[in-house]
């Protein structure tokens, strides 16, 4: 998707998409949507001005999100940073580098102002198929950050 059309796809299609969905579970895979430390699923999103990194592309996810949220029968999935290798079994050098430094357990810091969390892609492909087949206990509505957490996701 066109990162610069994120918002207006947000602002102008996915309210139509959701009065199309009904009763349909659905999952939307979004971003995680504020600055703050202690990330939890009901955190106030922040939406960004036009001076902050990709403002679009986060805006649009957080109102992607707003309208997602009216539906009786969704799952929004945050995951962290995505690593992985490509479809040509090629790693690029970001996740070439964690590598390095997990099979090392050196401490990686990618930049000193901020936390996150990782997912591998295949882990995230994997936990997005459970969720297709699985219902959420206790709720048809749910948000969910997924995490590093070796040959396994937690949510």
């Amino acid at each position: 998707m066109n990162r610069a059309q994120e918002e207006e796809i947000a602002e102008n299609v996915m309210s139509i998409l959701c009065e199309a969905i009904g009763d349909i579970r659905f999952i939307f895979i979004s971003i995680s949507v504020a600055y703050e430390p202690n990330m939890s699923e009901d955190v106030k999103p922040l939406l960004r001005d036009e001076t902050s990194y990709n403002h679009h592309y986060f805006n649009g996810k957080i109102k992607s999100e707003q309208n997602i949220k009216k539906l009786p029968n969704y799952c929004i999935v945050r995951p962290g940073s995505i690593y992985g290798i490509n479809p040509l079994e090629i790693m690029d050098n970001r996740s070439l580098i964690l590598k390095e430094h997990i099979e090392s357990n050196e401490e990686y810091v990618r930049a000193t102002n901020i936390i996150f969390s990782i997912v591998n892609v295949n882990d995230l492909a994997d936990a997005i198929i459970e969720l297709v087949i699985l219902i959420v206990r206790g709720s048809s509505k749910a948000v969910m950050s997924l995490l590093i957490c070796p040959r396994r996701f937690r949510y």
